[in-house]
């Protein structure tokens, strides 16, 4: 027997169901991450549409049951349409990697409040358009968390000796970093991590506010190796394609004028090379 529920939800990826329909998955406050059908939905006369478009904040009234998969939506009311990442293209790439990633990993209908608060707040961070890379890794370090695979970054993981402003070598098997002299003998594939790149992990992790990676300032060698530890980390604990997560950050790199992409084109890189996998 379904139920009717309402309840927040922010539109995470769409796919074709038929000529008139699709299916959207959402991140919900009160259901996690949900696979809806909204039946006739592409049709130009219908109700809804134009109500779930990528990134969309809503209200959300759907039938619910245990026993389904995907739900019939009912009825869809814009909360916020983001319109940040239909006009800046680096903002939109971001957020579609932000997509991506929490639609791809996050178990479905595992109820989190907080991921939804923290996802939600993200994406508001995110349609500023400053510090994209410094926000990308600091929502990647936390979002860890929800997944069970909080990288430890203070202690050593051998001696158990706090670190602090000392180089170290981080192991993205094991999720942890180890001083100089436990890493000695360090196994194949580990990272040697500078004092300040610790540091900034460090401060991004603990941080309790969007303050942090708004304010902080990373210079191109910093940024460079902050995005290559956490991607071999994530690539290493997630079964997702590497691929989209650096077409997020190209994207944040690149020059205006000698490698503009317009936003549309570039969300469907981004789409292209989730499904290749």
């Amino acid at each position: 027997m379904s139920n009717l529920v309402e309840t927040q939800a922010i539109v995470m990826r769409s796919e074709p169901y038929s000529e008139t329909s699709k299916i959207v998955t959402w991140l919900t406050h009160d259901y996690g991450r949900i696979s809806t059908i909204i039946k006739g939905g592409m049709r130009p006369n219908s109700v809804h549409f134009g109500q779930f478009d990528l990134h969309y904040k809503t209200e959300l009234l759907f039938y619910y049951a245990a026993n389904r998969q995907i739900y019939l939506v009912k009825e869809i009311y814009v909360l916020d349409r983001r319109p940040a990442f239909r006009t800046d293209w680096r903002a939109g790439a971001c957020a579609s990697y932000l997509s991506y990633l929490v639609s791809s990993t996050f178990p479905q209908r595992v109820t989190s409040p907080d991921l939804f608060t923290f996802y939600d707040e993200t994406l508001s961070m995110i349609e500023l358009g400053k510090n994209l890379s410094t926000l990308l890794i600091r929502f990647e370090l936390l979002y860890a968390d929800f997944l069970g695979i909080k990288p430890l970054l203070n202690v050593c993981a051998s001696c158990h000796r706090s670190l602090h402003c000392e180089p170290s070598v981080f192991s993205p098997s094991r999720g942890a970093v180890a001083c100089l002299d436990c890493g000695v003998n360090r196994a194949p594939g580990t990272i040697t991590v500078s004092a300040d790149v610790s540091e900034i992990l460090k401060y991004l992790q603990d941080s309790k506010t969007w303050l942090a990676a708004l304010n902080i300032k990373c210079n191109d060698a910093q940024l460079t190796a902050l995005e290559h530890l956490l991607g071999v980390f994530l690539e290493f604990h997630l079964d997702t394609n590497i691929a989209v997560r650096n077409i997020a950050f190209d994207c944040i790199k690149c020059s205006f004028g000698r490698e503009h992409n317009n936003h549309e084109q570039t969300s469907d890189k981004i789409q292209e090379n989730a499904w290749c996998r």
